[in-house]
């Protein structure tokens, strides 16, 4: 009889450890609120939360969807994958900030970070040129510009022995 009880105390325990167990994001503002809220709101909180001006912002949601092949999803929109990647990249949040104030678990948030890094690295592609005249090192791009040194000097080997 004793040992049915210990059994059955464990059971327990087991049981409201590992199986009963209460959502964690419980509220009733999702992210996609909290995106449309700051879309359809005052332009100063789309620049705080996002560091990028409202036009600004859907804009580069449309590029990103219509250039660079990103999709949504089922559960996510553009808009709100591309905010969860801006408030991370701009206020330097985590992971479980992020979790918390869009209403979505860890591996989401990561997946579609992960997924609009890859979009914006293909626009980075596209974007970022270096200048015509790079490699003829002419103005600022001469080896031996004095704005760069004693930072980028080239020293040789005598010298430091």
């Amino acid at each position: 009889m004793c040992l049915c009880r210990i059994a059955g105390k464990y059971i327990l325990m087991y049981y409201e450890k590992y199986l009963l167990k209460k959502p964690c994001r419980r509220s009733k503002r999702s992210g996609y609120i909290f995106i449309q809220e700051i879309l359809q709101g005052n332009e100063t909180r789309c620049y705080e939360n996002f560091r990028l001006k409202k036009v600004v912002f859907v804009n580069l949601s449309k590029d990103l969807e219509e250039k660079y092949g990103l999709k949504p999803t089922r559960g996510m929109s553009i808009n709100e994958m591309l905010g969860m990647f801006l408030m991370t990249c701009a206020h330097g949040a985590g992971n479980r900030m992020i979790q918390d104030i869009f209403q979505h678990s860890g591996e989401t948030v990561h997946r579609h970070f992960h997924s609009i890094l890859k979009a914006v690295s293909k626009l980075a592609r596209d974007i970022i040129k270096p200048h015509l005249n790079y490699n003829d090192g002419v103005g600022a791009h001469k080896p031996c510009n004095e704005r760069y040194l004693p930072f980028f000097k080239v020293i040789q080997l005598s010298q430091l022995i």
